[in-house]
């Protein structure tokens, strides 16, 4: 019924809109060619609301009257009916080693064999949460993540977040960097709460197979993470000059009245120290690898040619660059500059992190995921803002204008 009525009711809307009816309409005159279609949606509406009300029902009855069955009532041959009715909190006790797509098939016995803790993980280890980390590609487990205990720092990071961004919102942009400051604070005390201070041994992870665990892998979920973020990233910063060269071929009012003046050989020095920075992190990464001295001085200095090279996007925009408020050139100017900025400063939280991990004793050659995410970043960081560099000093050149 559900299915049905909703069906009804949204798809003969399309033929409305077809038909010339304008959306959020409450009354129109009669005539139009919209009665019937419109009529026919409110039908559809009360069998979908019908549909819900039995759902509803049965709900409440098997609240009240449903008896407890025994595993897998209708000889299902997937995964979902190896676990018991109803589902405990955590699934399965065990997970199991799956090789065909109707593993019940395979082993009818496999949901009590599970319930007994005969698979991957069948046992708590010191009070931890634990799930199985797998290659992409093969699906073999190949560390064991230690996931974190119920904390109200995610919440919390979560309503910094929200503070930054409403700030920007609602035009209290002065207070924006409040929110930012506390989501700093509070991702940086959620992570230090992570990983360990020696590499450990393989743990025992079930069937015969040991592993490491999350933290001493070659790639942990908090790295492929970090590539995932910075390819979502790359999309961001790629929209934003597409619409800066969107306004220079096609918008009004263009040239606008000013473009940006001097500044080049602040410019230059801006690139050259982001570029530093990139590559003094890279170099702590070597050193961390090769297990030499030296990884933490020059995490250090990768944090320090990251803030002078904010700081420098942060002169040109406002000894060189026209007021963001005046023309739509002025925007987007800032939009990039401030975007090179903005990752400049994380940048610099990244390594001032890497260096306290580094010397409370959370980095080795083997858990290195620390070492290696300032490089990720300050390399990104770099590559975007001489990218946004050409962009505002390249395109008025290019267009005619002057620098």
């Amino acid at each position: 019924m559900i299915f049905i009525g909703f069906n009804t009711t949204f798809l003969v809307m399309h033929l409305t809109g077809l038909l010339g009816m304008p959306r959020r309409v409450f009354t129109y005159e009669a005539g139009l060619g919209w009665d019937l279609p419109n009529l026919i949606s409110s039908l559809g509406g009360f069998v979908m609301a019908a549909g819900f009300a039995v759902f509803a029902l049965d709900l409440v009855l098997q609240f009240h009257f449903g008896r407890r069955f025994r595993r897998n009532p209708w000889k299902g041959t997937t995964l979902d009916w190896a676990m018991p009715t109803p589902a405990p909190s955590y699934n399965f006790a065990a997970l199991p080693r799956v090789s065909s797509r109707d593993p019940l098939i395979d082993d009818p016995d496999l949901g009590a064999q599970l319930a007994r803790g005969e698979g991957y993980l069948g046992r708590v280890r010191d009070g931890q949460m634990e799930t199985l980390g797998v290659d992409m590609a093969t699906g073999e487990p190949d560390q064991i993540i230690v996931l974190p205990q119920n904390d109200y720092l995610p919440i919390l990071t979560a309503l910094s977040l929200a503070i930054f961004f409403g700030c920007f919102l609602f035009g209290f942009y002065a207070f924006s960097p409040v929110g930012l400051g506390l989501a700093a604070v509070c991702v940086w005390r959620w992570l230090w709460s992570m990983g360990a201070k020696n590499d450990g041994e393989p743990e025992a992870a079930g069937l015969g197979l040991e592993l490491p665990l999350y933290h001493s892998a070659a790639r942990p979920p908090v790295w492929l993470g970090l590539i995932y973020f910075l390819v979502a990233n790359g999309t961001f910063f790629a929209s934003l000059l597409f619409g800066y060269l969107f306004l220079w071929t096609i918008a009004p009012n263009w040239p606008p009245p000013r473009m940006i003046e001097g500044g080049i050989g602040l410019a230059v020095l801006t690139a050259s120290g982001l570029i530093l920075s990139a590559v003094s992190a890279g170099r702590a990464r070597a050193l961390n690898a090769s297990a030499r001295p030296g990884r933490d001085l020059f995490q250090a200095l990768a944090g320090i040619f990251s803030v002078l090279g904010g700081a420098g996007l942060v002169a040109i925009l406002i000894m060189a660059a026209p007021p963001p408020t005046g023309h739509a050139y002025g925007a987007a100017t800032a939009a990039l500059l401030g975007y090179g900025f903005l990752h400049a400063g994380v940048g610099a939280l990244f390594s001032a992190y890497a260096v306290a991990r580094g010397q409370a004793g959370f980095i080795s050659p083997v858990r290195a995921t620390d070492a290696r995410a300032p490089a990720l970043w300050h390399a990104y960081t770099a590559v975007c803002a001489l990218a946004g560099l050409v962009f505002v000093y390249g395109l008025p050149l290019a267009m005619g204008g002057g620098a």
